[in-house]
C-alpha cells in the first residue's frame, strides 16, 4: 500500500529495497519489490514472558509444574507445556481482556443510573484496578518484545515499544543469503536447508585425540570395594 507524504511524495513502507550488483556503471542499481515474499515463520517458539510474574497464581503454577523426579530436559519439556496450557487457560489473552475491559467501563457512561447507583459504582472501580493490571502486563509484554532495557515510571506509551518491536523484527528478517558457488538465494524452503547446514557443520563435533595417561605407577589402586562403589 502506497502512502503520500506531507510533502506530496510517495512512500511505499513495506517495500524490499535489494542493491544489484554493478555493471558496466560507477552506480549500484537498486531493486524495489513492493510486494515482497510472505516468510514462512514456522511453529511459534516458546518463550518466557516477564508478565507472567504479575499473575498471582505464578509461582504456584511453577512449583507445582516442575518435577523433580526426572532429568533437567524432561523437567523443562514439562514445565514448557504446562505454562503453555496455563498461559491459555488461567492468564489469558492481555489484548482481549484489555478490550473487554474497555467495552464494560464504557458501557457504564450510557447507563440512565451512572453515577447515582452504588452497585455500578463498586463494580466500575473494581473494573478500573482490573484495568491497571492489565495495563501494567501490556506494558511489560512490549517492554520485553521491544528489547529495551530502560522505561520511565508509569509511562505506559505502549506504541512505542510496539513500533520498536516492529523494527526490530524487520531488521533481523532474512530475505537472501549466498550460497558457498557465491550466487544469491532467495526461495524460503531452500534458505532454511542452507542455514540448517551451515550450523550442523558448525556444531558438529570433532574427534580429539589425546594422549593415554598411564597412572598405574602414579596412583595407587583402588580397593574392590571402592570401585563398586563407585560404579
Amino acid at each position: 500500500m502506497a502512502l503520500s507524504n506531507s510533502d506530496g511524495r510517495i512512500a511505499f513502507p513495506n517495500a524490499n529495497i535489494n542493491i544489484l550488483p554493478r555493471v558496466n556503471s560507477d552506480h549500484h542499481p537498486l531493486l524495489a519489490s513492493l510486494e515482497p515474499e510472505r516468510v514462512d515463520k514456522g511453529e511459534k517458539p516458546f518463550r518466557y514472558e516477564a508478565m507472567w510474574k504479575t499473575h498471582s497464581d505464578f509461582t504456584r503454577a511453577v512449583k507445582e509444574l516442575w518435577n523433580k523426579d526426572v532429568d533437567v530436559p524432561r523437567a523443562l519439556s514439562i514445565m514448557t507445556e504446562g505454562l503453555r496450557k496455563w498461559n491459555i487457560e488461567d492468564f489469558g489473552h492481555v489484548f482481549k481482556k484489555k478490550r473487554r475491559l474497555l467495552n464494560r467501563l464504557n458501557g457504564f457512561l450510557k447507563s440512565p443510573t451512572y453515577g447515582r447507583n452504588p452497585f455500578l459504582v463498586e463494580l466500575e472501580k473494581n473494573l478500573q484496578e482490573e484495568l491497571n493490571v492489565i495495563l501494567d502486563q501490556e506494558k511489560i509484554f512490549w517492554l520485553q518484545k521491544s528489547r529495551q532495557q530502560w522505561i520511565v515510571e508509569g509511562d505506559r506509551n505502549t506504541k512505542y515499544y510496539h513500533t520498536k518491536t516492529i523494527i526490530r523484527r524487520r531488521r533481523n528478517r532474512i530475505l537472501k543469503l549466498r550460497k558457498e558457488d557465491g550466487s544469491w538465494c532467495e526461495n524460503v524452503e531452500e534458505l532454511k536447508l542452507i542455514a540448517l547446514n551451515f550450523f550442523k557443520k558448525f556444531y558438529q563435533d570433532e574427534m580429539i585425540r589425546r594422549p593415554i595417561l598411564v597412572t598405574e605407577n602414579t596412583f595407587p589402586r583402588s580397593e574392590e570395594e571402592q570401585y563398586e562403589d563407585l560404579c
